[in-house]
């Protein structure tokens, strides 16, 4: 307290309380270089739960990161660009066509270094869902990819090949 409050306490008859009082910090001195620095095995099995949970966390941060990739590479933007586009993806699915879920999950290789793409990938529209399949590869660098295979398949069993759709040309 500043000499100004006890002196209004004092003179207005205020109690002091231990519920005003400020908690008095203990303050450590800062570490320097001759310190003694603490005992990573003082506790074994504390440190090996913190172990595991910190490779587990890390783990499923890789998995993440390697997913998001996957979702906002160039040819997932094509790809659902056209499916949004697409008159028969459209009238089975309906209008409004997204990745399926809150975190979409791709499975499969999305290498555009050596050519290779072999997705799915769960999409929903406003009226089904669907489990959409892409395969596509190209030999060199500087060519185009040649798409093997573009289907839906869909909820009830069909199956619809978007490679013969007429409204969309599917390119990257």
């Amino acid at each position: 307290m500043t000499p100004a409050v006890r002196l209004l306490q004092s003179q207005t008859g205020a109690i002091n309380s231990t519920r005003n009082a400020s908690p008095v910090k203990k303050e450590r001195p800062p570490m320097t270089v001759n310190d003694v620095l603490p005992d990573p095995f003082a506790a074994p099995r504390r440190n090996r739960r913190t172990f595991i949970a910190f490779c587990v966390v890390m783990g499923v941060s890789l998995l993440a990161i390697f997913n998001y990739e996957k979702v906002s590479s160039p040819i997932m933007n094509a790809t659902m660009y056209f499916l949004r586009r697409s008159k028969v993806a459209r009238e089975k699915l309906g209008k409004s066509i997204t990745f399926e879920g809150n975190v979409p999950w791709i499975k499969g290789e999305l290498n555009t270094m050596k050519g290779n793409v072999d997705i799915q990938v769960r999409v929903a529209g406003d009226s089904a869902g669907a489990l959409m399949k892409l395969k596509a590869s190209r030999s060199n660098r500087g060519e185009s990819f040649q798409i093997a295979e573009w289907q839906l398949l869909l909820d009830d069993g069909s199956v619809l090949d978007l490679l013969k759709d007429e409204s969309v040309n599917l390119e990257f």
